[in-house]
């Protein structure tokens, strides 16, 4: 005979179990719902006409030119030296003498 309150540490333990098996269940739903979610958005993304694709990557480019110029005393150079007469006036290509 099961005492009231063996019945009751089983019915508790019983009820943690259930708890526990619900919260993976939840767990594994909410991880294949990102899933789908995932492959709905970028199946969607495949689809988007590559001109509105293009123009979301174009608005990321700010429209003005930087302030500053990346090796500004490289080219300031070059035109101090060709101004000199130091460079060739001509270009000189591969395969040339």
């Amino acid at each position: 005979m099961i005492l009231s309150s063996e019945w009751s540490q089983q019915e508790a333990w019983v009820s943690a179990y259930i708890r526990e098996l619900n919260a993976a269940v939840e767990r594994d739903q909410a991880q294949h719902a990102e899933k789908e979610r995932a492959a709905t958005q970028a199946a969607r993304e495949r689809l988007t006409p590559l001109e509105e694709r293009l123009g979301r990557l174009l608005s990321t480019i700010p429209m003005e030119p930087p302030a500053r110029r990346i090796i500004p005393h490289f080219s300031a150079s070059r035109v101090a030296w060709s101004m000199a007469g130091k460079l060739p006036s001509r270009r000189i290509g591969y395969g040339t003498a």
